[in-house]
C-alpha cells in the first residue's frame, strides 16, 4: 500500500505539470461565454452519437483481445468465455484509467491468470502484443498524418512526439519479430545491450519477449490473426471517427475527417506518458496540442472540447466497470487487485 501511495503522489504531480501546460494562459472568463452561445438539445444528441460510437470502439477492442487469449491453453480450448473475457477487459480498462501511472496495465493479465490458470506471463504476453502492434500503428499514423500540415511550432511538436514513439515501438517491433523468428538471439541481443547497464533490467526484458511469444500463439493460427487485426482495424476507425465526429458536429469546429486522426495520434502518445488518475492533466494538454495543429478554434472552445470528450470516454469505460463490481464481490477492489497483479508481475 505505501509503494502505491508513492506511486499516486507522482503521478499526480505529473498531471498538475500537464494540467499547468494546458490552462497557463487560458481565458477562463472566456468559456462560460462559449458554452451559452450552444443549442443544447444539439450538443446533447451528438454527445450521445459519440458515446454509442466510443462503445464500439471499446467493444472491438475487447473482442480483439478475446481472438488474443482464446486458445492460450495447450490443447487449444478456451481459456475463457466471452462473457468472462468481457468482464475482465471491463475491469481491467476502467483500472488503467483510475490508477496511477498506467499501473492497471496488469489488471487484466492478473485476472486472466487467475480465473483460468494460464500462467502470468502468457497472459501479460498478450498485453505485450497489444501495446506492440497499437505503439507502431499510432506512430505510423502520427508521422503521417502530422507530415501533411504546414509548418509551425505545433507541427514540429507533432513530429517530435511521432520520433519519441519511433523510438520506442520501433526497437520494441524488431525485437519481438527477432523473437519470434529466433528467441534465443533475441535473448542473446537483451543481454549484450542492456546487460551492460543493468542484469536485472536485461532479465525483465527477457522475461517479456518470451511473454511476447506466448501471447502471440493465438495469431499462429490465419483466422484468429485476420480477425485480430480486423477488429484492431476497427478499433483505430471508430476511435479516430468519434473524435472527429464530436469536434466537428457536437463543437462545430472546422475540421476534417483526416484532422481527427491527426488529433488521435497526438492524444494517444501523449497518455503514453505516465499520468495521474484518470489521466488529467496529459488528456487536456495533448487534446489542446493536437487542436492548435488541426484548427484555428479560440482557446476557451478548446478546453471545452477537451473537458467533454475526457469525460465523455471516462464514462463508456467507466459505466461497466462499474457494473461488474456490482453483480461481481471478487472485482470490487481495484487497489487490492491492483497491488496483486503488480506482486503477481514481478
Amino acid at each position: 500500500m505505501r509503494r502505491f501511495a508513492i506511486y499516486f503522489i507522482i503521478a499526480n504531480l505529473i498531471g498538475v505539470f500537464f494540467l499547468w501546460l494546458a490552462a497557463k494562459e487560458l481565458p477562463f472568463a472566456k468559456i462560460g461565454t462559449f458554452l451559452g452561445t450552444y443549442d443544447t438539445t444539439r450538443f446533447l444528441a451528438w454527445a450521445v452519437a459519440f458515446g454509442a460510437l466510443y462503445a464500439i470502439c471499446h467493444l472491438a477492442r475487447i473482442v480483439r483481445w478475446y481472438e488474443l487469449i482464446v486458445c492460450l491453453n495447450e490443447d487449444k480450448t478456451p481459456v475463457v468465455s466471452k462473457k468472462q473475457a468481457a468482464s475482465i477487459c471491463a475491469i481491467g480498462f476502467m483500472a488503467i484509467l483510475l490508477l496511477p501511472l498506467r499501473l492497471g496495465e496488469f489488471v487484466r493479465p492478473y485476472l486472466l491468470s487467475k480465473k483460468s490458470g494460464v500462467p502470468m506471463s502468457a497472459a501479460l504476453g498478450t498485453v505485450v502484443v497489444e501495446r506492440v502492434i497499437d505503439g507502431m500503428i499510432i506512430t505510423g499514423m502520427l508521422f503521417i498524418t502530422s507530415s501533411t500540415y504546414a509548418f509551425s511550432e505545433q507541427r514540429v511538436f507533432a513530429l517530435s512526439l511521432s520520433a519519441f514513439a519511433a523510438a520506442i515501438f520501433f526497437p520494441a517491433f524488431f525485437m519481438c519479430a527477432v523473437a519470434l523468428w529466433k528467441r534465443e538471439l533475441a535473448f542473446k541481443i537483451v543481454e549484450k545491450t542492456f546487460g551492460i547497464f543493468s542484469v536485472k533490467l536485461a532479465d525483465k526484458l527477457s522475461e517479456l519477449l518470451g511473454a511476447f511469444i506466448d501471447g502471440f500463439k493465438a495469431l499462429k493460427n490465419g483466422a484468429s490473426l485476420g480477425k485480430f487485426l480486423g477488429f484492431t482495424a476497427l478499433y483505430w476507425l471508430a476511435n479516430g471517427a468519434s473524435m472527429w465526429l464530436l469536434a466537428s458536429f457536437a463543437f462545430g469546429f472546422d475540421v476534417t475527417f483526416f484532422d481527427g486522426y491527426t488529433l488521435l495520434s497526438i492524444l494517444v502518445v501523449g497518455i503514453m506518458l505516465p499520468a495521474g488518475p484518470a489521466m488529467v492533466g496529459n488528456y487536456e494538454y495533448f487534446v489542446n496540442e493536437g487542436m492548435v495543429l488541426v484548427s484555428t478554434t479560440a482557446p476557451e472552445g478548446i478546453a471545452a472540447f477537451a473537458a467533454t470528450i475526457h469525460v465523455l470516454q471516462f464514462l463508456v469505460i467507466l459505466i461497466p466497470g462499474i457494473a461488474i463490481m456490482i453483480f461481481d464481490k471478487s472485482m470490487r477492489s481495484i487497489i487490492k487487485i491492483a497491488n496483486e497483479s503488480m506482486e503477481a508481475a514481478e
